[in-house]
This record gives C-alpha cells, structure tokens and sequence, in this order.
C-alpha cells in the first residue's frame, strides 16, 4: 500500500470517526489518537515517513493562518492580559519547570534536551477544549482567552524550541542571547506578516478577483508569510498570525462575496482533514518511536510521562491565579467573579498536534529524540484523558454553562437594525432621486422595502427568540417544503433530458443558496469538529 493511499484511508476513517465521537460526546483528537495507535497494530501497514522539517511545514502554517483567521481582535485586545500572560509567561514558565524536573529525575536528559522537551509539552492546544466547549455555551471570554492563547503560545514555545535545539546540537547557551533573539525574532515575523498582508490588500484593491484565484491565494498567504520569516530567523508563527489577523480585518474590503463563502467551505474542509492527519499520526507515530527507545525500560518511560504530565498540570495551576489577579483588574472592580473561569481556563491545559508536530520536527541528531517523542505522546494522551474528558463535567460544576451567547445575540440584533436602516435609507434616496418611475421599478423599490422593514422588524423584537422569530422560523419550514419541490421538479426535468446537467447545476446553485440563508442564523459553515 503506497502512503498516499494509506492518507486518503486515514482521512476517510476521521469523517468516519467524527460521527461516533458526536454520538459518544467525546473529543475528537482522543478518539483518533486511539484509532491511531490501533492501526498502527495493523500488520502489513506501512509507515508514513515525512521528514521532520516537511512535517512542520505542512501542518502549522495553514492551521495557524485559519486560527487568526477566525479570532475576533477585538477581543483579543480586550483580554490581551491573560492572553499574554498565559501565552508567554505560562510558556516559558512552564518549560523551565519540565527542563528542571525532566533533568533532575530523568537520568538520560541532559539540559538542552530537557529544555527542548519543556519548550515542547509547554503549549496548550485549544483545539480539544474548545471542542468541548461550544456546545456547552461557555462564554466568549474563556473561549476568547484559550484562543488567543493558542495563537501566542506557538511563537513562544517555538523560539524556547530552537534555542534548545540550537544549544543540543552546538553545546552553548546564552540566557541574554536566547531573550535577544526572542524579541527579534518576534519583532521580525511581526513585520514581515504584516508585509505579506498588506502586499495581498494592495493587489487585491486594483484587480478584479476570480473567486477561485482569491482561494488559491489564501492557501498560499501563510507559507508566503511563514516561509520568508523563518529563512531570515525570524517567528514564521508570529508573522502568519500577523498576517491572518490583518487579512481577516480588510478582507471584506478587497475579496468577493463569492470568494469569502468559497472560502469557508474550503478552510473548514482542509482544517478538518489536517488537524485529523495530525492526531492519527500520533497513535501511527508511537510504535516506531518506542523502537527507537531499545533498552530503555517501559516502567521509567511511563514514570517519566506521568512526572512531565504532572509539572505541565500543576505549573499552569501555579501560574493561573497570580496572574489573573494582576490581570483582571477591570473585572474585579465590576465585581465580576472571574476565579471559577480562572480555575476553568487553568485546568484547559490540554496538550495536542502542536507538541507533536515539534516533537517529530526534532532533528535527528538530537540526543534523546526517540524518549523525547515517546514522553511529548504520553503527555498528549494523559492530557486528552484526563483533562479533556473532564472538562464538561468542570463546567457544570462551576456553573459556567449557559452563559455563552447572550451578549452576542444583543450584538448581532444591533448590527442587523443597523444595516437594514441604511438599507432602507438608500432605498429612500433611490426613489426620491428618479422624478419619472415605471410602474415595475416602483413595485421593486416597494418589494426591497418590504424586505428590510420586515428584518428590521425581526431583530428589533427579539430577533429569534421572539414571537416574531418563531413566525420566521415558520415561514423558513414552509420555505425549505417549496425548495424542496423545486428542487425535484429541476432534476425530474435534467433526468427527461429537458434541460441540460449545466443548466440544471446552475439553477441548482441559486436554490442551495437560498436554502442557505434559510438556515441563518444558526448556519455556521466554518465551524470545526475540533474546536
């Protein structure tokens, strides 16, 4: 079996999965890890060997460009305290810690390849959490902050990762020459990205753009902005979130409407299909990496996870509360009680693909690499099982379920009065603009009129928790009945040879659309299995 057909199992077998883990409410990435490591004992199936570089490459860029994508800035910059504090300080933080414990009780780690694990298992990934998450209706701060996290995270770990790595493999370190090359590096991918972007604005804004050339550039943006920074030493993280953030902002200024819904589809589709290759590979990986152990003995490996699981639950423990003390004072003088989403966002420490990706990107020179690898797995594992699958239980304990979308909907009802008054101030304007109208101009100005004053009436009573939503939502099941029928007679004609399969697409395409905004507003065509 050749490796490109064992991917397009493996991807078969993750749409497959994400039905029994929505049936079974649980994480995806522990149930293909799972399924992982029991195809990896699978006789006869090959081992898909990707270089440690290509591996990086692939992976991260694209999942951290969609990430940035998705994050909203302003809340960002609302909760840019803990975010910072969890996604630099909890980091480095943490893999001193690991480094220390890992060179203490572990007698085969010297300290560079200590402080490459730490730099590794240090990274929370919000992927499983925020998996269990949206359906539980936390607020949008936790899930805001756990982000936001994740998006820093990454640069800073990377940075800790290299320097290690750099130090393992030429057997020098500097503190003062590792915080220099942080800020610089940092610094530089920073511009860089926001070069990339603000190149993709300035092009976008005088050609006229073909969706399917707009999508193409999208899937190139992050490697284009990753690629650069990391050949000149600088964060190829930090420079694609820069450009995801940036881009996301403008680009309902340069890209269609096509274009962007083009878009979602296509990303929801490749982040799902990667971040499933991901976590099949770990269970794939262990066993080749166990081999790679030899002699060394099963009850030390799995003592030495269980330590490196314990000083990444309990470092980030440590550092949650002093740091939510310093900040979130806004919150505390709204006597706003933040401590059970403290506590909350504190024990979301889940470990995923992005510790593995950097544990396979190891050089292979690297000493210890094999027990390196094996511990980053069992940490990813213990971390799943234990943290991830409790998470829903933690939430109703603390009683933050239910809390999540109120402040949303208020928002949302307040745009919508806000865009359908314009709408209907322009449709005023256009009337009074034309001295002479023919009767069907007239009738259209009074059908766009009707259609606007009658959104503006939604969202002004309630939107869809109103006696108003209830009729619309009424009208849409009467709506997706007549659609249907349409549909058919559309296909019944295609099938009698009437009209050609073209044609029929074509039409087919109009009605989808209109089945699509019958959906909103609970239609959320991005959404992702993982988060």
């Amino acid at each position: 079996m050749a490796a490109l057909e064992l991917v397009l199992i493996l991807v078969a077998v993750a749409a497959a999965l994400q039905l029994v883990a929505a049936r079974l409410r649980i994480p995806m990435p522990a149930l293909l890890v799972a399924v992982g490591g029991i195809l990896a004992a699978i006789p006869g199936l090959p081992h898909v060997e990707l270089s440690p570089d290509l591996i990086f490459l692939i992976f991260v860029p694209p999942l951290l460009y969609n990430g940035a994508q998705s994050a909203s800035w302003r809340e960002v910059r609302a909760r840019r305290g803990p975010i910072l504090s969890l996604g630099v300080g909890a980091v480095i933080f943490t893999t001193v810690a690991v480094a220390a414990a890992a060179h203490a009780f572990i007698p085969a780690m010297t300290w560079p390849s200590a402080f490459a694990l730490g730099a590794i298992v240090a990274p929370p990934d919000p992927v499983a959490a925020t998996a269990v998450l949206r359906p539980l209706g936390v607020s949008r701060t936790i899930e805001t902050i756990l982000e936001g996290e994740g998006l820093a995270n990454d640069a800073t770990s990377l940075i800790l990762y290299r320097a290690a790595v750099a130090a393992a493999i030429g057997g020098t370190f500097s503190l003062g020459m590792t915080a220099l090359r942080i800020l610089v590096a940092g610094t530089g991918g920073i511009l860089i990205g926001l070069a990339v972007a603000n190149a993709v604005l300035w092009i976008g804004r005088r050609i006229n753009w073909i969706p399917v050339v707009e999508n193409t550039m999208s899937l190139i943006i992050p490697y284009a902005a990753y690629i650069p920074a990391d050949r000149v030493g600088a964060s190829g993280v930090l420079a694609v979130v820069a450009a995801g953030i940036r881009l996301a902002h403008d680009r309902p200024q340069v890209f269609t409407a096509a274009a962007r819904i083009q878009n979602e589809s296509m990303w929801a589709l490749l982040r799902f299909v990667l971040e499933s290759l991901i976590f099949i590979f770990v269970g794939l990986e262990l066993p080749v990496v166990i081999r790679g152990l030899g002699d060394y003995p099963l009850a030390s490996v799995l003592r030495d996870i269980g330590l490196v699981t314990l000083v990444c639950i309990v470092t980030r423990l440590v550092w949650a509360f002093p740091s939510a003390t310093i900040t979130r004072r806004e919150e505390r003088r709204r006597r706003y009680n933040v401590w059970p989403e403290v506590l909350f966002v504190a024990w979301a420490g889940v470990r995923g693909a992005d510790s593995l990706v950097i544990a396979l990107a190891l050089p292979l020179v690297i000493p210890n690499r094999p027990l390196i690898i094996v511990i980053t797995f069992g940490v990813i594992v213990a971390t799943l099982g234990l943290q991830g699958m409790t998470l829903a239980p933690v939430v109703r304990w603390l009683g933050l379920g239910g809390a999540g979308r109120s402040r949303d909907d208020t928002e949302e009802a307040r745009a919508w009065i806000a865009a359908t008054e314009a709408a209907l101030a322009r449709i005023d304007r256009i009337a009074k603009s034309t001295t002479t109208q023919s009767a069907d101009a007239t009738r259209a100005l009074e059908l766009l009129r009707e259609t606007y004053a009658r959104r503006r009436t939604f969202w002004s009573k309630g939107g869809r928790g109103s006696l108003a939503g209830e009729a619309v939502r009424n009208e849409h099941r009467i709506a997706r009945v007549v659609l249907e029928d349409a549909r058919a007679a559309l296909f019944d004609q295609r099938d009698r040879g009437q009209i050609d399969d073209a044609v029929a697409r074509n039409i087919e395409r109009y009605l989808d659309l209109q089945t699509m905004l019958l959906d909103y507003p609970d239609w959320d065509i991005g959404e992702s299995p993982f988060e």
